[in-house]
C-alpha cells in the first residue's frame, strides 16, 4: 500500500512537470525550452534511480491516465521525424502495472513489455527533446522562408513600377560587368609563354674528333624576322637544307635511342649527303657542318645565297628538364653514330635485331638544346622550331609511336597542297587506325576519354580545325614559309599545342592536309589518361575563348 501512495505522488509529481499536449504548439522561447527540460530531465534521473530500486510502474488501474511514451530514443533527427510521426499519428503505449508490468500495444503489434517507471520516462523526455528542436528547426525554416518571400514579392513589385530606362540601364550595366568579369578572368588564366632564358638559345653537339662541343649559339629564323622590313613582316631566311627534326624529350634516356635510329637511318638514306660525297667531289669542312649546302655565286655585285636544297638534315633533341640522362643518352648517340663504322645499334618500335642498320651520320647532325625549366612538350617544339634551318620542319615524339618512314608521305602530301608562298601542313594521322588491334587493346576509359575529347574538339574550334579527324598524332610537317605565321603566335605550352598550330594555321589560310601515317603504342608514356584529359578539356576551352575573345591575337 505505501508503495502504491508512493507511485502516485511520484505521478502527481510528473502529471505537474511534464508538459501536456498543447506544449507542442507553445511559443516558449528556445532558451526557456531548454531550461525546462533541464529541469525535466534532472526529475528523470531521480525518478529512474530510484523505480528501479523499488520496482515501480505506471499503473493504469489505480491512475486511470494515459501516458505518451516511447521505447526507443532516436539518434538522430531522421528517427525524431518517424518517431514525431507515430505520436501525430496517435499511436499510444499504454503502461500497466499488476503482478506482471505489461505494455499494451497497437494491434499491429501485439507485444507484452516491461519497463520501469524511471526508464520510460527518460527514453520519452529525451524523444521530446529532440522533437522540439526538430520543430523548432522547421518553425525557423518555415519563417526564413516567409520572410524570403516577402522580400521576393517587394522585389517584384519595386521593379514592376520602374521606368523601362531604369530597366535598360540597369541591364546594360549588368552585362557590362559581366563581360568586363570575364574577360579580366580569362585575361588571368589565359596562358602566356615565358621568354627562353639566355643558356637555353644555345645547343651542344659532337664535333668531328667525337668530343662534345662548348654551349655554340642557336640560329634564330624568328629574331631575324623580327629585323625584317614592316612591309616583309611573315619573311623568313632561306632554308640551308632540306629537313629538321624537332624531338621533344623529357626525361626519355630510355625510348630516345630506338627513335633516333630509325630517323637516322630514313634521314640519312632519303636526304643523306655521304653517297652524294662518295660520287662527287669531298665536301669542305664547313659544308659539312652546315649540313652539305651546295652554294653558287649569281655574279659579282650578288651576296651568295644558299640555292633551295634538296638534301642535309638536322635533328634538334629539346630536352625540356629532363632529370634523368636524356641529354648525355642523345650526344652518345651522336658520336656512336658520327662518321663510325661500329656504331652502337638500337632497337626502336618499328626495327627489330634482325633488320636494325647502322648508318654513320655527318658530325653536328644532331644538336641537343637544353631548357632549364620545364615547359610543357607544346614549350619544347616551339622552342626548337624557332631554331630550324630546314626547307620542312616536322617534329616527332620521342617515342617513337609514329613510323619514320611515312615522313615522305608527309613531304608529298605538303607539297601537293603548297599555295603561292610555299606555305602547307601536313598532319600525321592515327584516324585511319581506328577499331584496329591497336585501339581496341586499350581500356574503355581512355576510349571513352579520347571520343569525348574529339566531340568537345568539333563543337569549340573553328570548322577546318574541327574537320581534323587527329589533332594529337605527334607527326606534323611544315614548310618554311609557315613559320612566322604559327611559331611567333603561340601561347599554349601543354598538351594541346597541337590545335592552336592549325588554329593559326586556319586564320592564315594555310592549307592543311590530313595523312595516315603508322603508329603503334609504345610503353613509358607521361601522359596520365584521367588528369591530362580533364587538363586538355580546360587547356581547349580556355584557347578558344581567349582567341575568340580578343585576349590573344595574331599581331
Amino acid at each position: 500500500m505505501r508503495a502504491l501512495e508512493q507511485s502516485r505522488s511520484d505521478e502527481g509529481h510528473l502529471q505537474n512537470t511534464v508538459p501536456s499536449g498543447s506544449f507542442w504548439n507553445s511559443q516558449l522561447s528556445f532558451s526557456r525550452q531548454l531550461e525546462f527540460w533541464e529541469q525535466v530531465i534532472n526529475l528523470s534521473r531521480s525518478l529512474r534511480h530510484e523505480s528501479r530500486s523499488q520496482q515501480k510502474y505506471f499503473n493504469y488501474a489505480d491512475t486511470s491516465r494515459k501516458v505518451e511514451v516511447v521505447l526507443e530514443c532516436p539518434s538522430d533527427i531522421k528517427a525524431a521525424r518517424a518517431q514525431y510521426h507515430v505520436l501525430q499519428n496517435r499511436k499510444k503505449l499504454l503502461f500497466c502495472a499488476g503482478q506482471s508490468p505489461i505494455v499494451e500495444m497497437s494491434p499491429s503489434n501485439p507485444a507484452l513489455l516491461g519497463l520501469p517507471l524511471g526508464d520510460a520516462v527518460e527514453c520519452w523526455l529525451k524523444t521530446t527533446a529532440i522533437l522540439i528542436i526538430y520543430q523548432a528547426s522547421q518553425t525557423k525554416q518555415a519563417m526564413d522562408i516567409a520572410a524570403l518571400r516577402a522580400i521576393c514579392d517587394r522585389c517584384i513589385q519595386l521593379a514592376s513600377n520602374a521606368p523601362l530606362s531604369l530597366w535598360f540601364i540597369f541591364l546594360l550595366s549588368t552585362l557590362t560587368g559581366a563581360i568586363l568579369t570575364g574577360y579580366t578572368l580569362l585575361f588571368i588564366v589565359a596562358p602566356s609563354p615565358r621568354p627562353p632564358l639566355p643558356q637555353e638559345k644555345n645547343y651542344k653537339t659532337i664535333s668531328e674528333d667525337g668530343s662534345i662541343t662548348e654551349p655554340l649559339l642557336l640560329p634564330c629564323w624568328q629574331d631575324s624576322q623580327g629585323a625584317s622590313p614592316a612591309n616583309d613582316a611573315k619573311a623568313i631566311e632561306k632554308a640551308e637544307l632540306f629537313m629538321s627534326v624537332v624531338v621533344p624529350a623529357y626525361n626519355e634516356e630510355d625510348r630516345l635511342g630506338g627513335m633516333l635510329v630509325e630517323a637516322v637511318n630514313y634521314l640519312e638514306k632519303t636526304y643523306g649527303i655521304l653517297s652524294e660525297q662518295q660520287q662527287s667531289k669531298p665536301l669542305s669542312r664547313e659544308e659539312a657542318e652546315s649540313g652539305g649546302t651546295r652554294f653558287r655565286k649569281h655574279n659579282e655585285n650578288e651576296s651568295i645565297r644558299a640555292a633551295p636544297p634538296s638534301k642535309g638534315w638536322e635533328i634538334l633533341i629539346v630536352s625540356d628538364g629532363s632529370t634523368d640522362s636524356t641529354v648525355a643518352t642523345a650526344l652518345a648517340f651522336a658520336r656512336d653514330h658520327q662518321l663510325s663504322p661500329h656504331s652502337k645499334s638500337h632497337i626502336g618500335p618499328w626495327t627489330t635485331a634482325s633488320n636494325a642498320k647502322v648508318v654513320p651520320i655527318p658530325p653536328g647532325s644532331i644538336r641537343v638544346i637544353t631548357l632549364a625549366q620545364n615547359r610543357g612538350k607544346g614549350g619544347a617544339v616551339t622552342h626548337g622550331m624557332r631554331h630550324v634551318r630546314g626547307q620542312y620542319v616536322i617534329f616527332a615524339d620521342a617515342d617513337g609511336a609514329s613510323r619514320f618512314d611515312d615522313l615522305g608521305k608527309l613531304v608529298a602530301a605538303c607539297q601537293r597542297v603548297e599555295d603561292a608562298s610555299s606555305r602547307g601542313i601536313a598532319v600525321g594521322s592515327r584516324a585511319h587506325l581506328v577499331g584496329s588491334e591497336a585501339v581496341v587493346k586499350r581500356s574503355k576509359l581512355r576510349n571513352f576519354l579520347m571520343h569525348s575529347f574529339h566531340l568537345i574538339l568539333r563543337i569549340l574550334t573553328p570548322p577546318a580545325t574541327a574537320a581534323i579527324k587527329d589533332t594529337q598524332c605527334g607527326f606534323k610537317l611544315f614548310s618554311r614559309a609557315s613559320l612566322p605565321y604559327i611559331i611567333p603566335h603561340m601561347h599554349s605550352e601543354g598538351w594541346i599545342f597541337d590545335v592552336e598550330m592549325l588554329m593559326l594555321a586556319e586564320f592564315s589560310g594555310i592549307p592543311v592536309v590530313e595523312v595516315p601515317v603508322g603508329w603503334r603504342e609504345v610503353k613509358g608514356s607521361k601522359l596520365n589518361v584521367i588528369w591530362d584529359s580533364f587538363g586538355m578539356a580546360w587547356g581547349l576551352a580556355v584557347l578558344r575563348a581567349a582567341w575568340g575573345f580578343g585576349v590573344y591575337r595574331m599581331n
